[in-house]
């Protein structure tokens, strides 16, 4: 879920919204988390990182650390 969140910039709500639909059409007593901020907690526990890259505009070049790496 938080891949999709970060895919297409689905605002906090809007997550919260959706993962309490899931919680409620799955029956009583999963482990679900109830929002956003307890799927963060819940991430954290397993040490992955996040590292933010910059690209040009068209995706085309990666600008990681120094250097420009061409993706294409």
């Amino acid at each position: 879920m938080l891949s999709i969140k970060t895919e297409y910039n689905i605002p906090r709500e809007c997550f919260n919204d959706v993962i309490g639909l899931m919680k409620e059409t799955n029956p009583a007593g999963n482990l679900i988390p109830s929002d956003l901020y307890r799927t963060k907690k819940l991430v954290s526990k397993l040490g992955l990182t996040a590292k933010k890259i910059d690209c040009c505009i068209n995706g085309c070049m990666l600008y990681y650390k120094d250097v420009a790496v061409e993706v294409i």
